[in-house]
């Protein structure tokens, strides 16, 4: 019953974190297998290294889908980056390609560093495109209303896709200890997603489940605001990500904070300048 009870706890656990929970379970995970492969002696260079890695890579991109076009960016450049050294140091020394039977001579130096040109124009025509893309983005605003609602609107004349709102809900009094609370702050703080906004459209996320289970608050239909027997004062952190109906990624995400205090004459709520994390 206790294992059953745990594997409950854990599996509900999961369900309710969010995408900071699961790239510290995946650095985690990644620093299990390095230190794996340290106490085995599997060499960083064999067969069985890459395939581990692809394999991570391919998990990585399966969970953070609107992260993989920049994760796939920064693998590239290491990639190329490693190759070019590794070509350079081959050529000086005069001796064979790694793990090929060519040697590094000028005309086999000529033939990859024109592959690599290729490459490189290959994503420079990518960032063409980007720029496309950014004159397609539209604009999107958004605010906490009095019901502890978001409300989010694209103000601009282009349809956005793939809008994701991140909160965090940061308890001020840390009445339940102070790692139980950073643990709610960081890993348990919802996260929403809305994968089209038509221009001028708007829609609402609710806040509400998450809070009244977490700060035992009510609503008070009469008045319209959360009410507390209990004085409750929490700041809550939300940032705004979208592309644009190209699939071109808001290069600055939209970051706003709110400090909200709650007691038994109702709700109270001032923005404040977000913090620096």
């Amino acid at each position: 019953m206790a294992k059953e009870k745990w594997q409950t706890y854990i599996l509900g656990f999961y369900k309710k974190s969010n995408s900071n929970f699961k790239r510290t379970t995946l650095f985690l995970i990644l620093l299990v297998i390095l230190i794996g492969f340290n106490l085995f002696n599997i060499s960083f260079g064999s067969s069985t290294f890459w395939t581990v890695m692809l394999a991570y890579a391919l998990v990585f991109v399966l969970i953070f889908p609107e992260s993989s076009p920049d994760f796939g960016k920064t693998i590239l450049t290491l990639i190329l980056c490693f190759m070019l050294i590794v070509l350079i140091f081959a050529w000086l020394n005069g001796g064979n390609i790694p793990y090929t039977n060519l040697k590094a001579d000028s005309d086999a130096i000529m033939k990859i560093f024109t592959i690599v040109l290729a490459i490189a124009t290959i994503i420079n025509i990518g960032l063409y495109r980007q720029t496309i893309g950014f004159s397609r983005l539209s604009e999107v605003d958004f605010y906490l209303n009095t019901i502890l609602a978001v409300e989010i609107e694209n103000k601009g004349n282009y349809p956005v896709r793939n809008i994701k709102l991140k909160t965090k809900v940061v308890d001020k009094q840390r009445n339940n200890g102070w790692l139980k609370s950073k643990i709610k702050d960081s890993f348990l703080s919802p996260e929403y997603e809305k994968h089209y906004l038509s221009s001028k459209g708007r829609y609402a996320e609710k806040l509400k489940d998450y809070l009244e289970e977490r700060f035992n608050l009510e609503f008070n239909s009469d008045i319209q605001q959360y009410v507390s027997a209990r004085k409750k004062f929490f700041k809550i952190r939300l940032e705004l990500n979208y592309q644009s109906d190209a699939l071109f990624q808001n290069p600055v995400p939209i970051i706003k904070e709110y400090e909200i205090e709650v007691d038994s004459e109702g709700t109270t709520r001032k923005e404040v300048k977000p913090s620096p994390e």
